[in-house]
């Protein structure tokens, strides 16, 4: 049964998630994305959480495993409040597609399909610039402590259904998402899975190690 998160700020996986986690990689401080399930932060007021994997998948259109080939910066769109311009940010993340559990017609030509990963928010100047002295919460990490974090070659199991690409969303920044692929998002860790290592278990789903997910698949 499906709960419905009435949180008005799901700010808790914050920077908590690139500051809080023990795992390391190599090179910087950033964690694995799969240690939290999440990078930066995000407002979201209508957060859905499942208590069974079988019933997300039959939700959605689309279930398959891949591989993280690239990380690049994804769409970007701003809102002018009254206190300054807010940039929402995304990183796209492509992945090759191994295995198809449900929808092949979302798994573009290559084997490719894009997920969208939110970052948080960041205050800009007038130039567009990270306004100076904005503070913790109107940062977000950079494209490299991303890429750290959610490293190629990471293998992840994608639950979702397409949303309509960047050319048909208004947007200050469409980012590098390859033209015609389909892009799901990535803002719950019970819809873009990582794998965090053989017996552990995972941020969205914490009964479930990843062999074990996908064997309900």
């Amino acid at each position: 049964m499906w709960k419905l998160r009435s949180a008005l700020v799901v700010a808790s996986l914050a920077l908590v998630t690139l500051a809080g986690c023990a795992d390391r990689s190599a090179g910087g401080d950033a964690p694995r994305f799969a240690d939290s399930g999440a990078i930066g932060a995000w407002v979201d007021s209508n957060l859905i959480t499942f208590d069974d994997v079988r019933e997300v998948v039959g939700r959605e259109s689309t279930v398959v495993l891949a591989e993280v080939a690239g990380v690049d910066q994804g769409h970007t769109y701003a809102a002018s409040e009254s206190y300054g311009t807010v940039e929402y940010r995304h990183a796209a993340v492509t992945l090759r597609v191994s295995r198809v559990f449900k929808g092949a017609d979302s798994v573009a030509e290559d084997g490719s399909l894009v997920v969208s990963v939110p970052l948080g928010a960041a205050l800009v100047d007038e130039s567009g610039r990270d306004a100076e002295g904005s503070g913790p919460g109107w940062t977000t990490p950079t494209l490299a402590e991303v890429r750290r974090a959610i490293p190629v070659g990471s293998r992840f199991v994608v639950i979702g259904t397409p949303r309509p690409t960047t050319s048909e969303l208004d947007l200050t920044h469409t980012g590098s998402v390859p033209k015609g692929a389909s892009v799901l998002d990535g803002a719950s860790a019970q819809l873009f899975v990582a794998d965090p290592g053989e017996g552990r278990a995972l941020a969205g789903w914490p009964d479930l190690t990843f062999e074990e997910l996908l064997r309900r698949l």
